[in-house]
C-alpha cells in the first residue's frame, strides 16, 4: 500500500515534466517551469472535473477518428506508387481530396463509434 502514492507520483511528475518540455518547446521558451505548473493545474482541474468517467467514450473516438487517417495516407501512397509519379515530387500544400476521403471515411465510422461508445457507458453505470 505504501508504494502506490510513490508510483503516482513518480508517474505524475514525468507526465508534468513531459507536458512542460512539449509546451516549452512548442511556443519555443526556454524555461519549462512556468508550463509545468500549469500543466499540473489543468490537470488537476480535469481530476476534479470527473475527466476520468470519459476515457472508455475518449478511446472510441480516438479508434473512430485515426484509422481513417492512416487509411488515407496509405491510400495515397499507394495510388502515387501505381500511377508512377516519384516519391521526391513535391506535394501541394494541401490537398483537397484526401481531406474529403478522410471525412467519408470518418463518417462511416462514426456509427459504429456511436454504438459502441454508448454501450460502454451503459456498461460503466
Amino acid at each position: 500500500m505504501g508504494s502506490l502514492p510513490g508510483n503516482l507520483w513518480k508517474s505524475n511528475a514525468d507526465t508534468a515534466y513531459a507536458f512542460g518540455v512539449a509546451g516549452a518547446e512548442m511556443f519555443e521558451r526556454p524555461v519549462k517551469g512556468p508550463f509545468i505548473i500549469a500543466g499540473s493545474i489543468i490537470g488537476t482541474m480535469l481530476a476534479l472535473t470527473g475527466v476520468q468517467n470519459h476515457l472508455i467514450e475518449y478511446l472510441g473516438l480516438l479508434g473512430t477518428f485515426i484509422p481513417p487517417l492512416g487509411g488515407v495516407i496509405i491510400a495515397d501512397y499507394y495510388c502515387r506508387w501505381r500511377s508512377g509519379i516519384s516519391m521526391s515530387l513535391a506535394l501541394p500544400a494541401f490537398d483537397w481530396r484526401g481531406l474529403l476521403a478522410y471525412t467519408l471515411a470518418s463518417a462511416v465510422a462514426w456509427p459504429s463509434c456511436w454504438s459502441s461508445c454508448s454501450s460502454a457507458a451503459a456498461v460503466r453505470s
